[in-house]
């Protein structure tokens, strides 16, 4: 059959292909192949099916849940793609969280207090694995009056400045809400934000943000260390800072709006989000 267009909204209940997308981003997809004919298998468009999957940034969920299925009528070539994409990410995104403790560990050190907004974090927050979600960025989100020297540290850590404009005067705090940064070796870039939002719309103040953080461990990379005989208190040498639960929900659900919901893998963070972790 002719491949459609990726993004082709008309009638969408009757496009196949996001169909069987969205069943198998459901939690429960044991009565998938219940519910899907054999026929409809065999006229399946596979070729938007990936491109579907790509675009929607949900890979890794789609490559286990069909690999967990097993069904016959899906393609073996499919499902090679598919793994070596899972595979990839795997790899990008313990870089990416290895990375990302790096930076943090760094900020701490100097008084920077830091929260992680979405990336490995909120990978780790909502799927309990990194390898289940993907990223393409480090977002990291500092107090306005940190910006300075949090870019001091930024460059000392290898990192140099994408636009290279030079801040003047202030007006930098409400003409723009991040700033990003590149390592040319390592490849990752970080976008250092001390809004959340670009609009310049109320929004809690970074101190309210941080007074309702929730800790976040990087998986198999955390211990306590004591500080010494006498003090039987511990530190973390690997922990994250994300956003509460609450916050965190208005803010995915403000970034999907802004974005104009284009991905599901928004929508399917919130909707992990909303039913284990948000006090109504």
């Amino acid at each position: 059959m002719p491949t459609k267009s990726v993004l082709e909204l008309a009638n969408w209940n009757e496009d196949q292909e996001l169909t069987l997308l969205l069943s198998l981003l459901g939690k429960d997809v044991s009565h998938w192949q219940d519910k899907t004919a054999a026929t409809q298998l065999r006229e399946m468009d596979w070729v938007r099916f990936l491109r579907l999957t790509e675009h929607h940034r949900v890979v890794p969920t789609v490559y286990l849940q069909l690999k967990t299925l097993n069904h016959p009528f899906v393609p073996a070539e499919l499902l090679r793609n598919l793994q070596a994409q899972y595979h990839r990410n795997t790899l990008r995104m313990l870089h990416l969280q290895a990375e990302a403790e790096r930076l943090t560990r760094l900020l701490i050190a100097h008084g920077i207090r830091v929260l992680m907004l979405k990336g490995p974090a909120l990978a780790q927050q909502l799927y309990g694995d990194v390898s289940l979600r993907t990223s393409k960025d480090i977002d990291l989100l500092i107090a306005p009056d940190d910006m300075d020297e949090a870019e001091h540290w930024m460059k000392e850590a290898g990192y140099a400045s994408k636009s290279g404009e030079v801040r003047v005067l202030g007006s930098w705090k409400w003409k723009d809400h991040h700033a990003s940064y590149l390592h040319p070796q390592k490849r990752v870039e970080i976008e250092l934000h001390w809004r959340l939002h670009p609009d310049g719309g109320g929004e809690p103040s970074f101190d309210e943000l941080w007074n309702c953080r929730k800790m976040g461990k990087a998986a198999g990379a955390s211990r306590q260390v004591p500080l010494g005989s006498a003090d039987n208190r511990t530190v973390m040498t690997s922990c994250m800072y994300t956003l509460g639960s609450e916050h965190q929900f208005l803010y995915l659900s403000a970034h999907g709006a802004r974005h104009g919901w284009f991905r599901l893998r928004w929508l399917v963070d919130i909707d992990r989000l909303a039913v284990c972790a948000v006090d109504w």
